[in-house]
């Protein structure tokens, strides 16, 4: 690999997130235009897939914050709000 790149291989981040959301949006219209009879059990094992996904990042969040002993910001109550300042005056 290094000798058929001369060199480590770079991908440019931007255009590689670009084009795949490109590639999921195309796909999406083209399962959109097969219409809902064929589409909807592939929608609804994307749906079960996202929420198994989404399950993940949050215990991970949670698992990360513990590990961390990362310090959470302070609870929004009048206590801790300050009007005083906000963050485009600077």
């Amino acid at each position: 690999m290094h000798i058929l790149f001369h060199g480590t291989p770079h991908i440019n981040e931007n255009l590689t997130a670009a084009g795949f959301a490109v590639l999921v949006t195309i796909y999406y219209w083209w399962q959109n235009m097969k219409g809902i009879e064929e589409s909807s059990d592939k929608a609804l094992r994307v749906m079960k897939i996202t929420t198994v996904m989404v399950v993940i990042l949050l215990v991970w969040a949670i698992v990360t914050v513990i590990k961390t002993k990362a310090s959470l910001p302070p609870l929004p109550i009048p206590e801790n709000l300050n009007s005083a300042t906000t963050p485009w005056d600077s």
